[in-house]
């Protein structure tokens, strides 16, 4: 495995290399763990607030269905926003996995890669799920008082106006 440049480290403790027996800087693995866990409490929170922004943006498209007739643009505003957090996402995710300072380049890799997979799928899909989840629900159906066939073409409707093809 490739070794990462240590020239960040910020600390001044070494160990000796069993293999070279040569005396290297080393970072504390519990500090790099607390690190990390604190990299996937930014990840949870940042996955709320793609939560928040989607369930924001099918507010909208109540709203502009209901005043303009224009329940399209939620599935414009849901693609700009799916980017925009995409793009905010991966610059915070390179900026903790550098502070995470993993040994060597395929466990910095690896983080990376995790980080920025789970927040992807997060943001990409949790509109679909909502939809397809939360939306059909029986419960759901029963606190708006509608009947299955309902429930179906507004959950089908909403799917397309979010810029599913059809």
């Amino acid at each position: 495995m490739p070794m990462r440049c240590f020239c960040y480290i910020q600390t001044d403790i070494t160990e000796r290399n069993p293999i070279t027996n040569e005396r290297e800087k080393s970072f504390p693995q519990s500090t790099r763990r607390k690190r990390m866990a604190v990299s996937m409490v930014v990840a949870v929170v940042m996955i709320g607030v793609v939560i928040v922004a989607m369930k924001l943006v099918l507010l909208l498209r109540a709203a502009a269905q209901r005043e303009l007739g224009l329940g399209w643009l939620a599935g414009v505003c849901n693609g700009v926003v799916i980017h925009v957090l995409n793009t905010q996402f991966s610059t915070i995710a390179e900026h903790l996995t550098a502070w995470e300072n993993h040994r060597d380049q395929t466990s910095h890799d690896d983080a990376l890669i995790l980080k920025t997979f789970v927040f992807q799928f997060a943001n990409s899909y949790f509109t679909l799920w909502y939809i397809a989840f939360v939306k059909s629900s029986p419960l759901f159906r029963e606190a708006l008082s509608m009947d299955p066939e309902d429930a179906e073409q507004c959950m089908l409707k909403e799917y397309c106006d979010l810029g599913a093809p059809r």
